[in-house]
């Protein structure tokens, strides 16, 4: 299906692929939110918002829809919005490190570090991500970071 197109970055015919597979299973959650994520990937904020927002209407506790809400309003630079998706998302079960990065770029570092000990604690990054990830370079050469780091 459509995996394979935005697997390989092919994000306008991932979404034609979504579109087609909705036709036929109108409740297909994951058709929208695979749908959302290829708009994301375009740039296309607003329409990864609906697509996200239409798999919620489907499936409530979908986290993954929410954190990717959550990118979405944060590229749009709807801050309110992205944080209420991302604890959203992290209260259904979802992954803490974005959540962890909203609140480093937003100066929160005391949030900021609770959130990243989380998603490091679960392995929901990689120390590799981590280092090239430029929300924490406010945070780079903090002590409670560095040591926070080390511990991983």
């Amino acid at each position: 299906m459509g995996d394979a197109y935005v697997n390989s970055g092919q994000y306008v015919k991932a979404i034609e692929s979504y579109l087609k597979a909705i036709k036929f299973k109108h409740d297909f959650h994951e058709a929208y939110y695979n749908m959302g994520v290829a708009y994301a990937n375009l740039g296309q904020y607003e329409n990864a918002i609906k697509s996200c927002q239409n798999a919620i209407d489907i499936k409530s506790d979908y986290h993954e829809a929410y954190n990717n809400m959550g990118v979405s309003y944060a590229n749009l630079g709807q801050k309110g919005q992205a944080l209420q998706c991302y604890l959203k998302s992290q209260a259904l079960g979802g992954d803490a490190y974005n959540l962890a990065c909203w609140y480093a770029v937003e100066g929160q570092k005391t949030e900021a570090l609770r959130w990243l000990r989380q998603a490091l604690d679960k392995q929901q990054i990689s120390l590799t991500h981590l280092a090239q990830d430029a929300d924490w370079d406010g945070l780079r050469e903090d002590a409670e970071f560095k040591a926070l780091v080390a511990n991983y």
